[in-house]
């Protein structure tokens, strides 16, 4: 372990400028004399040497948040800005050259990272304004997995959640008071037994129905005690709780609509989404089935927005930093279904920062958005 990763956290923070860039960056003190010019922060929260450089100050009542109040231009125009730098636009790229453009697009990222969250992903000005003028929002911070709470009969509470879940509810109670007419969304995952996109696990997930009972009674109860939803709140109208298992005979529909637009193939139960056309060239072939016939999270996601009313909601998805490239491939295939980018907003975090300086981080965004709009 080198001396950075010795650093602790503690609760003072400065913000700093960097003199060549637009960067705000978060650094932080340690009980463990280091010198500040040596520290620098990243949008995922790491920290990392670098060598001395006059930085300068900023008081942190000076800091405008100017490139997430400003309207700016959707990510994916910073993705045809990076392939301009990348210099390859051709349909198939090597394994050394995908590595080289998922690094330059999160170079490219950076100046919409602080404070361990990403909100490169969304327009913050689109949310506000959609808030004021009354149009429908949905915001989804957290999608819980049966599996983590499985060593204790499906029963989620405040003393057992992981890291993410704690984040996701610490946030979904700030979206709750940004946005108080905004439904909650949240996918229940009792279909997989890992998170994230995994082709190589053969097999869903086989629980038993009073677990899942468990799962589903305590994250509702969570929810109230929070009060992101009320105890007349009712389901399916004021909120919505999606079980991912539930979602698999959408996304052979999903399939459907995709293979009569001519963008899947297929090899034997593996399905794939294939897309020339796609926005970002990372994510032109995605995988939908596994060869076992297990749905991926990508489908039974994107199979969630069928329904042509999702044209006309604003939705906010916030999840973990690890969730980036499977939310990249849902609205690739969001895009082919006529969702349009004012329409789909992501926020990402780093789930090792403690979950109260995420939403704090993300609070203040939005109030610094509030106040330019109200002026």
């Amino acid at each position: 372990m080198n001396k950075m990763q010795k650093i602790q956290r503690v609760t003072a923070t400065a913000f700093v400028l960097r003199p060549d860039s637009h960067f705000f960056i978060d650094e932080r003190s340690a009980d463990k004399k280091v010198s500040r010019e040596h520290i620098e922060f990243i949008g995922d929260g790491s920290m990392q040497d670098q060598e001395p450089r006059k930085i300068h100050e900023v008081a942190q009542d000076s800091i405008s948040f100017s490139s997430l109040i400003e309207r700016r231009h959707y990510f994916g125009e910073l993705i045809t800005h990076t392939l301009n730098s990348f210099g390859s636009q051709r349909s198939h790229l090597s394994k050394s050259e995908r590595k080289k453009l998922a690094l330059l697009l999160e170079q490219h990222s950076r100046p919409w990272q602080f404070r361990g969250v990403d909100f490169s992903r969304a327009q913050l000005t689109d949310l506000v304004r959609a808030r004021n003028n009354g149009r429908t929002i949905e915001f989804e911070t957290l999608g819980p997995y049966l599996a983590d709470y499985i060593r204790y009969k499906g029963v989620m509470s405040q003393e057992n959640l992981i890291p993410e879940d704690r984040t996701g509810l610490a946030v979904a109670t700030i979206m709750r008071q940004f946005f108080p007419a905004a439904r909650l969304v949240a996918l229940c995952d009792e279909y997989n037994t890992a998170k994230q996109t995994d082709a190589y696990t053969n097999v869903a997930a086989n629980f038993s129905s009073s677990d899942i009972k468990n799962f589903k009674e305590s994250f509702t109860r969570l929810l109230v005690d929070a009060g992101v939803i009320s105890k007349t709140d009712v389901a399916d109208k004021d909120y919505l709780l999606i079980s991912e298992s539930t979602k698999a005979r959408d996304a052979g529909m999903l399939v459907k609509l995709l293979k009569q637009k001519g963008l899947i193939t297929e090899h034997g139960a593996e399905i794939l989404f294939v897309n020339p056309a796609a926005e970002n060239p990372l994510y032109r072939e995605i995988r939908l089935r596994t060869k076992s016939g297990r749905w991926l999270c990508e489908a039974l996601d994107a199979a969630s927005f069928l329904n042509p009313i999702n044209r006309d909601i604003l939705h906010l998805v916030v999840l973990p930093h690890y969730m980036k490239a499977q939310q990249d491939k849902v609205w690739e295939i969001l895009r082919v279904l006529g969702i349009t980018p004012d329409g789909y907003h992501n926020i990402f975090y780093n789930p090792a920062i403690p979950a109260e300086d995420i939403a704090d981080t993300i609070a203040m965004a939005f109030r610094r958005v509030e106040a330019t709009q109200a002026n």
